[in-house]
């Protein structure tokens, strides 16, 4: 008798975590939730529609290791598996504790690639993009790569948590404020997207290191501009005046 009794119970609790589990798979999603992946499904499409992309930006981040400011002008096109096919950057980099900044250009056109350091005079050029050296990368923090990604927005569509916050200005543009929480479960984003070209203008990353600490990284873009207003030549190294050109790698 009491087997049967357990059996019942069991048969009982299965039936209603069964249905609690069906309840929660019908449930539908949030307004937020279903409102921010519609936008995003359009500011994919928008971002995939860009062909090259002009833009100023800037790079911080508080919390875990300390890291370099960087703000500049970046111009981007096309994609090669893991980066621009084409890219120039004119950044300053403020590194923690430096006195002064650091003004540097890095560029490259498929074919050649370059960057130059202003102080020294000297423009390291080489056809590998590794030529760039530790003192170009604080530069690629400004490249905001869904503007040349095959699939821009897949992760933040196919994310476990999107939400629409709300709107903001940023740099005089009205945007969307979409919070997303990643696959991964370590990383979250707030992004904000124009309300009228559903490209992107800021991104935000959160995260906690292994100590417990929440990181944050932020990119601010202003003064967007794309494809038939923007010129290619831009990609082509020039050796300003009085300085040195290196066929070196940067240090």
């Amino acid at each position: 008798m009491k087997r049967l009794v357990l059996l019942v119970t069991v048969f009982a609790i299965s039936l209603n975590f069964a249905s609690s589990v069906i309840a929660q798979e019908d449930k539908p999603a949030s307004k937020e939730s279903s409102e921010a992946i519609e936008i995003l499904k359009k500011v994919d499409a928008a971002a995939k529609a860009v062909k090259i992309a002009k833009y100023k930006a800037t790079y911080k981040g508080t919390g875990g290791r300390p890291v370099d400011t960087v703000e500049g002008t970046v111009v981007i096109k096309g994609w090669t598996g893991g980066s621009p096919e084409k890219f120039f950057a004119d950044v300053t980099i403020k590194k923690p504790n430096a006195s002064e900044p650091l003004h540097i250009t890095i560029g490259g056109d498929g074919e050649e690639y370059y960057v130059t350091d202003h102080a020294a005079k000297k423009s390291y050029v080489d056809i590998d993009p590794m030529v760039l050296g530790s003192t170009g990368r604080p530069a690629q923090n400004l490249f905001t790569l869904e503007f040349v990604h095959p699939t821009p927005f897949s992760d933040e569509i196919n994310a476990p948590k999107q939400e629409l916050r709300g709107s903001k200005t940023i740099g005089g543009v009205d945007c969307y404020e979409i919070f997303v929480e990643y696959a991964d479960g370590r990383t979250q984003a707030v992004w904000h997207f124009g309300k009228k070209d559903f490209l992107p203008r800021a991104r935000l990353d959160i995260r906690k290191n292994p100590q417990g600490e929440e990181v944050r990284r932020q990119r601010i873009i202003t003064d967007l501009v794309v494809d038939s207003a923007v010129s290619e030549d831009v990609f082509k190294f020039k050796l300003p005046k009085g300085f040195e050109k290196v066929d070196d790698f940067a240090p």
